[in-house]
């Protein structure tokens, strides 16, 4: 098998959470780096520098399978899963050097917005050139836990009265993810919603501190309608949708408030957590009955 350049990096300080692992937002930025990296020198777009030009990422499902700690290596594969009339779909894994194991895995939707036929045989030449960078998503990559997550449908004005949905964050767009760029992307918008979740915690009756059981993400999935410039004014609407025994799922919508748009919709399950030994434990009772006032209909 040749070899072929493969985005290799670390967990650094500045991306660990106050729980003690790399923040959910910092794996959506390596993916970021990783996809770009491979469509710059594999050529798979004419124009690098105007990548969101050709391609516009749609969609994003991430699965968190093992979680990054401070200072471990890793590497992220790239493979190009399906190519469609409109549409290139890829999928990567994010592998622990240490362990061996798969940390995490994408699934990513771009849309082909021109010349599609011209990026559609560049993809596919290079899958001529290197077979084995075809890869179907594999069942420990598959959606599972947001599979039956119904869309509501709710606009920008039907999400302000909505029953159950509160608002979580409110506040300036920050590119801190993506500083060459006047604009956000995803994983600046993955760190809006992680920034919201300690107000999350407080609709739960919850303490982390008290109980050291936290909440770990096991699942989330972007749909995006746009991506604003630095500073714009953005507000945060969150919902939730289920709670199981070990598992709750939260609905996020992202607003652009002078505008009143919807700029993204997330979908996340978080399993909760025993911070001291790293496993799944049941929701605490009193955390479970809080949040069972808050499921949407």
């Amino acid at each position: 098998m040749e070899n072929l350049t493969i985005y290799k990096n670390s967990v650094q300080a500045h991306e660990i959470d106050n729980l003690g692992h790399m923040n959910v937002q910092y794996y959506v930025k390596h993916c970021i780096d990783s996809y770009k990296l491979n469509f710059r020198i594999n050529d798979l777009i004419s124009n690098y520098e105007n990548l969101e030009n050709n391609l516009i990422l749609e969609k994003i499902n991430i699965r968190y399978l093992n979680e990054q700690r401070l200072g471990t290596p890793f590497l992220i594969n790239f493979y190009v899963s399906k190519i469609e009339s409109d549409k290139i779909i890829v999928f990567q894994e994010m592998e622990n050097l240490e362990t061996t194991k798969i940390s995490a895995t994408f699934i990513l939707v771009f849309k082909i917005k021109i010349q599609k036929q011209f990026i559609k045989n560049k993809f596919e030449n290079f899958l001529i050139e290197h077979p084995y960078k075809l890869k179907k998503v594999p069942f420990y990559g598959e959606i599972k836990g947001l599979l039956n997550i119904r869309d509501l449908k709710l606009d920008y004005f039907e999400l302000q009265n909505y029953p159950k949905i509160f608002d979580t964050f409110c506040g300036l767009a920050n590119a801190k993810n993506s500083i060459i760029s006047m604009y956000l992307d995803a994983s600046d918008y993955m760190g809006i919603v992680s920034a919201a979740v300690p107000n999350l915690l407080l609709k739960s009756n919850h303490s982390v501190f008290e109980t050291n059981i936290g909440g770990a993400a096991v699942e989330y999935e972007f749909f995006f309608n746009k991506f604003v410039e630095q500073n714009t004014s953005i507000k945060l609407f969150s919902g939730l949708r289920n709670i199981k025994n070990k598992t709750y799922t939260w609905s996020h919508w992202l607003l652009d408030i002078d505008n009143k748009e919807i700029l993204a919709i997330a979908n996340s399950v978080i399993v909760a957590m025993d911070l001291n030994n790293r496993k799944s434990v049941q929701i605490p009772y009193k955390m479970k009955n809080s949040l069972e006032n808050f499921v949407l209909k």
